[in-house]
């Protein structure tokens, strides 16, 4: 079957996963192939804007209530990347939560940085612990931290006191960069949690897609700060993206800025409200509609799953079959993400399908612990993967050096990263993740790269 014919049998799904467009026609008023163009004298250059890419920039910018934006074609890995080439310098410290991005972990590489860990509590879903001002503190006195790179909000929706935490940065002159990729839409919704660009944190860098309404692989990039040195991080951004940007791309960011501008307010507000129908719906059922103690995104759901019987992949498993896909499912919940294009239809629909859903005895229940132990660095990223490696099995590689990262979903978070100690714990970690039939990330046939 071709990627295309694989692509069709979607089509007439209800989709509450990323994209935020949910498949629906929100605004592109344009054919596709048609509008497939290159760099001509009208339709201006992304590294170098003066025309139409420049005004639309500026426009961006002033929606969002900052001093710059940019508009990225090669997703928020690229303005995260170049967010850290920019913002700092080499062997600097920098606090970050250990579940971040992979990209991150990437940039920081590339600058030879020195990352200062925030592990998740083990009492909570490691995707949504949340930074504290009390990590923050509490790493600053024992190390020089030249700033910072939070994750607001995280996957599960969860959010830091992100206000209290920027008046911090600032009043300590450290750079603070956001990695807002779930939360694009967050500046045009009144009772969410506030926007990490309103509130001035140096560099905001958003995955527009994923809430709100523009193609897969598009974002944004905000400067809220006048004291970041924007020609150093545009050069970056001509690093890590496409000499030949898709103009569909670029159009479909155009598009979903002016339609949230006009529509995200009232949009977000139904699904808020929602939300509460949904909670109050299965308050006597089989399901929770999970309510953390932080401040929290309402478009992104969490549902428990109180009846013994069931699992959140089964769940998915039997929602699929009746067209309706989820964003993840875990052992012990689901998460459903409401974009800017659900409808009432569509949430009317998934509640029909959730009290549908038969209990069936769980079949490889998922018994790993959901923890990340810490690890110890013997050398940095960079060189790590710049050695001579070789795969060992899992029991052999303790006490060497990780030569990869080695990251389980769920939770998404890395055991280790290249340049890590294998110890015992973390080992035996692998072992329960690869017994589980976890995807994982850097394990081949059950054995792992390490340093010769």
């Amino acid at each position: 079957m071709s990627i295309f014919e694989s692509l069709q049998q979607y089509y007439d799904t209800i989709r509450f996963h990323m994209p935020g467009h949910k498949g629906r026609e929100l605004h592109e008023p344009y054919g596709v192939s048609k509008a497939d163009l290159t760099e001509l004298a009208q339709t201006d250059c992304l590294h170098r804007p003066s025309g139409m890419i420049d005004q639309a920039q500026r426009r961006i910018a002033q929606i969002y209530g900052v001093d710059k934006s940019r508009m990225l074609i090669n997703g928020s890995s690229a303005g995260l990347l170049a967010a850290i080439l920019s913002g700092f310098s080499p062997k600097e410290k920098v606090l970050l939560p250990r579940g971040s991005h992979l990209s991150i972990y990437h940039g920081l590489m590339l600058q030879e940085m020195e990352p200062v860990y925030i592990y998740p509590d083990v009492e909570m879903w490691a995707e949504a612990y949340t930074v504290t001002m009390e990590d923050i503190l509490t790493a600053e006195k024992e190390h020089s931290l030249a700033g910072l790179i939070l994750t607001y909000p995280t996957y599960l929706g969860t959010c830091a006191d992100i206000k209290k935490i920027v008046v911090w940065a600032k009043n300590n002159n450290k750079i603070c960069i956001v990695d807002e990729a779930h939360g694009a839409h967050l500046a045009f919704c009144e009772d969410y949690p506030v926007a990490a660009e309103r509130v001035g944190a140096d560099i905001v860098v958003q995955s527009t897609h994923k809430m709100l309404s523009s193609l897969t692989q598009s974002a944004m990039l905000h400067v809220a700060q006048r004291r970041v040195d924007i020609e150093k991080l545009d050069m970056y951004l001509r690093l890590f993206q496409s000499s030949s940007p898709s103009y569909l791309l670029l159009a479909s960011l155009e598009a979903a800025v002016n339609y949230a501008e006009k529509n995200a307010k009232k949009i977000f507000e139904k699904i808020a409200s929602a939300r509460k129908d949904f909670a109050e719906a299965f308050a006597d059922g089989k399901y929770f509609l999970w309510q953390p103690q932080t401040q929290y995104d309402y478009a992104k759901w969490v549902i428990g799953i109180k009846n013994t019987d069931l699992s959140g992949t089964e769940i998915q498993r039997q929602l699929s079959l009746k067209k309706i896909e989820v964003e993840y499912a875990a052992d012990e919940f689901v998460l459903v993400y409401c974009g800017i294009g659900t409808t009432k239809d569509d949430i009317i629909n998934l509640i029909r399908a959730l009290n549908e859903v038969q209990p069936i005895q769980k079949k490889n229940v998922d018994k790993t612990k959901r923890t990340c132990p810490p690890a110890k660095a013997q050398m940095s990223m960079k060189e790590a993967v710049g050695q001579r490696a070789e795969y060992l099995s899992v029991r052999e590689a303790v006490g060497r050096i990780a030569a990869d990262f080695v990251v389980p979903y769920p939770p998404g978070i890395p055991l280790l990263v290249p340049g890590e100690m294998i110890s015992e714990e973390i080992a035996q970690v692998i072992l329960e993740n690869i017994e589980s039939k976890k995807t994982m990330i850097g394990i081949q046939n059950s054995a792992m790269k390490v340093v010769l």
